[in-house]
């Protein structure tokens, strides 16, 4: 008798597959296969037309080709990566997870896919691409960087603090008023929270202010406000303090009366 006639209905033969993790293989490796069995039990399943109805293992790259949103999410909630945070997609070591992870990067779709995500938790945001996406769908870039390290939300916080870690303000383009900053009060006041948040006792230059998001304000410091010298100057009588130059009249009456 026929290896093949064993089989008789569909879920007879779909129970041997899966029993024999057939859904595991790809159906080249069937096709091809020195095993006589697994030779018959394709070509069953291939003249009966049940092989569209058997979940075989996909090369991952070719898995979602040609999958539009609906269908991308459609798959992601079957394998309930909902349940999930993206970081563990992004680093699993099951291809078809990446794969499905890259599918939604490149067409920009893991915004619109509700993950399960532990925000308070930096290490969620692997990538400046997921941080920034976070970021996008929050709606940050119509804040300004200030609103951040003086939020009393733990999320916010953490969002802002992983992003000056990583050096990724820089590229983030925040809401930064910038009709406001022309007006010089504005940016002293701005520029005295700043000191008061990052614990400077003197105004740094334009290289620490980029470095930590404040890119604009390093700019219009020297577009509008005669430049870091003087507008330091600007800052210490704004913050009621001496001048630069009166201090050092100071430090030098007092070393000369040392003598």
């Amino acid at each position: 008798m026929p290896i093949e006639s064993r089989w008789k209905t569909f879920e007879e033969w779909k129970k041997y597959g899966i029993d024999k993790e057939f859904n595991e293989k790809n159906l080249k490796s069937l096709n091809k296969s020195k095993n006589k069995t697994e030779r018959s039990w394709y070509y069953k399943g291939g003249n009966k037309r049940w092989l569209k109805n058997f979940e075989f293992k996909r090369k991952h790259s070719n898995l979602f080709r040609n999958f539009s949103l609906k269908q991308w999410k459609k798959y992601g909630l079957s394998y309930r990566f909902n349940q999930r945070s993206p970081s563990s997609l992004f680093e699993s070591k099951n291809k078809d997870e990446r794969s499905w992870y890259n599918k939604g990067k490149k067409k920009k779709w893991l915004g619109k896919f509700e993950f399960e995500r532990k925000y308070s938790d930096c290490s969620d945001w692997q990538t400046r691409e997921e941080w920034k996406e976070y970021g996008l769908n929050k709606g940050y870039n119509e804040r300004n960087p200030t609103s951040f390290y003086k939020s009393k939300n733990k999320d916010e916080r953490s969002w802002y603090d992983k992003g000056g870690n990583k050096r990724w303000l820089k590229n983030f383009e925040f809401e930064r008023k910038k009709g406001r900053w022309k007006d010089l009060e504005f940016t002293l006041k701005q520029a005295q929270e700043l000191m008061k948040n990052h614990n400077f006792e003197d105004f740094p230059g334009a290289y620490t202010l980029k470095r930590i998001g404040y890119s604009s304000l390093a700019d219009v410091i020297q577009k509008y406000h005669g430049g870091f010298p003087e507008f330091r100057e600007k800052l210490r009588e704004y913050l009621g303090l001496p001048s630069e130059s009166s201090q050092l009249e100071s430090f030098l009456e007092s070393y000369v009366n040392g003598e």
